[in-house]
């Protein structure tokens, strides 16, 4: 089952176990996991816009 969990930081509502310590909940958008957005290939978005210009 899940419930509805309140961010302590932005205070917007998010389906979380209830199990979570509601008191101190921190939802993903104001602390992403450590290697969010880092990939194998750095710049792969970079270099394909620079490929489309050139």
């Amino acid at each position: 089952m899940l419930v509805r969990t309140r961010c302590t930081h932005c205070g917007g509502h998010f389906v979380a176990d209830p199990y979570i310590n509601a008191r101190h909940y921190v939802c993903g958008l104001c602390k992403p996991p450590a290697r969010a957005g880092k990939g194998r290939t750095p710049g792969a978005i970079g270099t394909a816009l620079s490929t489309q210009i050139a």
